[in-house]
């Protein structure tokens, strides 16, 4: 007699789909990306302020973008226009570059007069990682040599909660006006609120023009109008760690400090003739105590010691994990977040550093395509406009010849390796094969290859002159250092 098969239904469907007891709280409906930031923008901003002004964390991540993104010289420009016959035109770019570095100048460059081209580079850059992105204004015909500054403004004065249909059919979400495919059209701006209005509710709006306005921040979704703080998802447990981090360093000072309780055994008798401290409503007693300090206990009283186990034997471990976990929020690495190099050796270090420095380097890309060019852009037009450069170039450049001057390049800074000598070798390397160039190396170095020749030059020239003779080290020297270097150098902890 044949059994029956009994036929098992398989069921196929993603498992991120389904809705059960576990995930009953996890989002479900989809939602425009605006809806979110529109709902969420203020609070994460305040959020992400509080933690710049109080966390070590936050603070050092900023530091971070500020150093990689920026760095101590600024981005810098380079000049690259070329003559008919296909040579540089040394003469214009020098004008071009010399007259960029004096609008770049403290007190040049931006309408308060405080600030510096490489000061208002980190403003921008920190303003966009903390606040989620930054308002620049353009103002033409600013009271300086170059008719020309810019306004940064607080992200704040975009009013979030503008929102309207017009009837002209352009849209206005969270204070950006937009046409009908989405195009900023004019950006409603609050004033700066007054010493007795700490908060931008009040304050009045004012249409400006877009071309008037450079709204930078990183846009990650579609259709998204306004920038989030880059330290989002990082701040939940970067407020949880602070607040750990505050109980476990006060556990451990009571822990220190070895206090305890007294404790009635029998009849209490009056404490009068005692150095026991204040008798409190419910009978008992408060009493501040110093270090060294002995007291003789009242009658009636015993003492129950109270010893907590802070610090913890698991407390640097726990901090190392929920770290990793911020650093992989921020996008940085462990080591660079927490500054610890413990047990870091060169090929690890190595691997993390090129890593981490991919992604500065496509924020610089970012940084100078959203900012710097269009800034650059919009000051040689007014320089033109006005005859600046004629008088420098010696040629009558006017806003149609625009073309004609605005091929240049911007060198960002780069990083020294961990272990120079191997990366010199290697480079030396490369050379030989002809896989590279050497003014592609020393821009990975963020020089310039024509300032380093000419600096060259200059030295040679004044050593000559000087009587002294330049020798460069040997080949054989080379080779000997090469030598001399330990074979397991790559697994030396560092």
């Amino acid at each position: 007699m044949q059994t029956e098969k009994k036929i098992i239904p398989i069921k196929r469907a993603w498992q991120a789909a389904e809705i059960t007891t576990l995930l009953q709280s996890w989002v479900a409906s989809p939602r425009p990306v605006d809806h979110d930031i529109r709902t969420g923008l203020k609070i994460i901003r305040t959020r992400a302020r509080d933690a710049a002004q109080n966390s070590d964390h936050a603070r050092q991540f900023l530091g971070l973008v500020k150093a990689n993104v920026v760095g101590r010289k600024g981005v810098s420009l380079q000049a690259k226009n070329k003559q008919r016959n296909g040579k540089l035109a040394q003469r214009v770019n020098e004008a071009v570059e010399q007259w960029w570095k004096a609008w770049n100048r403290r007190g040049a460059c931006d309408v308060t007069g405080k600030l510096s081209g490489v000061d208002l580079q980190r403003m921008v850059i920190e303003t966009v990682a903390r606040d989620g992105e930054c308002i620049v204004r353009y103002v033409n015909y600013w009271g300086n040599d170059h008719a020309f500054a810019v306004q940064i403004i607080d992200p704040e004065a975009l009013a979030v909660d503008s929102n309207a249909d017009l009837p002209s059919g352009n849209l206005v979400r969270m204070g950006v006006e937009m046409d009908d495919w989405r195009r900023p059209v004019a950006y409603h701006l609050r004033g700066e609120p007054g010493p007795n209005r700490p908060s931008y509710q009040s304050a009045e709006r004012a249409r400006v023009p877009a071309d008037e306005i450079a709204h930078l921040y990183l846009p990650e979704w579609v259709w998204q109008t306004r920038g989030v703080p880059w330290m989002a998802t990082a701040l939940h447990r970067i407020k949880m760690l602070s607040g750990y981090e505050d109980a476990a360093v006060t556990a451990a000072r009571a822990g220190a400090a070895k206090m305890g309780f007294y404790k009635p055994s029998e009849e209490v008798m009056p404490t009068s003739q005692y150095n026991t401290g204040e008798r409190q409503a419910d009978g008992s007693l408060a009493q501040e105590m110093d270090a060294g300090q002995l007291e003789v206990l009242p009658p009636g009283y015993d003492f129950q010691g109270w010893d907590p186990t802070y610090p913890h034997t698991d407390y640097a471990d726990f901090i190392k994990a929920v770290l990793r976990s911020i650093a992989a929020g921020l996008g940085v690495s462990y080591n660079a977040l927490a500054s610890d190099l413990e047990g870091v050796n060169y090929s690890s270090l190595r691997s993390g550093a090129l890593q981490e420095r991919d992604l500065w380097m496509m924020l610089q890309d970012w940084f100078i395509e959203a900012f710097l060019q269009p800034l650059f852009d919009r000051w040689l037009y007014v320089q033109l406009a006005l005859g600046r450069l004629t008088e420098f170039t010696g040629s009558q450049y006017t806003p149609e010849r625009i073309g004609a001057l605005e091929r240049v390049t911007w060198q960002a800074r780069r990083w020294p390796w961990v272990d120079p000598l191997k990366d010199m070798q290697a480079n030396r390397e490369a050379i030989d094969l002809r896989v590279t160039s050497i003014s592609r190396i020393i821009r990975e170095q963020g020089e310039d290859p024509e300032e380093v020749w000419q600096e060259l030059a200059n030295d040679r020239e004044m050593l000559a002159s000087l009587g002294l003779e330049q020798t460069a080290p040997s080949a054989s020297a080379a080779k000997q250092s090469e030598q001399e270097e330990p074979a397991n150098g790559e697994d030396e902890d560092r």
